[in-house]
């Protein structure tokens, strides 16, 4: 099953998304009323049916030849446990039962810092982690607004901070 989350895409996307659904039905549209990475990823975690659930960027900087390789290292189940390393890249994928524990854990950011809380908060809890390299082909033609964004991940930082400290008492 695949989900094309659009959460504001002012380009083809909206059309691209319903005639990939009309043509297969395994696919399926669903338009976010909501801007933000945080949103859709919550979004698609609750209505996702499928065991494994994961993100990935429709601009398709990861080849889609990783998502066989995701779901074989699923299937494997090899005996990993690491950090991870990039949070921000876009792809990745877990066990819908973990992903809704972490929803539930994770604050409500509606931004790319929720994929980076996301991945501490998997941490903390001592998930299993496989932080496994793909090519990634960067978008030149990005709409982020780099200083915006560095001030917004250096606030988000210290609330995590504080909010983990908080909890870390709690559990004492």
């Amino acid at each position: 099953q695949l989900t094309i989350l659009d959460n504001g895409s002012e380009d083809e996307t909206p059309e691209i998304g319903k005639a990939l659904a009309a043509k297969y039905p395994e696919v399926s549209y669903v338009r976010v009323g909501e801007r933000g990475v945080g949103v859709a990823f919550r979004k698609g975690i609750s209505i996702n049916t499928c065991d494994l659930v994961g993100y990935m960027d429709i601009d398709l900087s990861t080849d889609l030849k990783y998502l066989g390789k995701t779901i074989e290292m699923f299937q494997n189940d090899p005996n990993f446990h690491m950090k991870a390393t990039d949070a921000v890249c876009g792809f990745t994928f877990l066990r819908k039962e973990a992903a809704e524990q972490l929803v539930r854990e994770s604050s409500q950011d509606n931004g790319w810092f929720y994929t980076i809380e996301f991945l501490l908060r998997a941490e903390r809890d001592g998930m299993k982690i496989y932080d496994m390299p793909v090519e990634w082909q960067e978008d030149y033609n990005t709409t982020v607004k780099v200083w915006k964004t560095i001030k917004n991940y250096l606030i988000q930082m210290y609330h995590l901070k504080k909010a983990f400290r908080q909890e870390d008492k709690l559990r004492k």
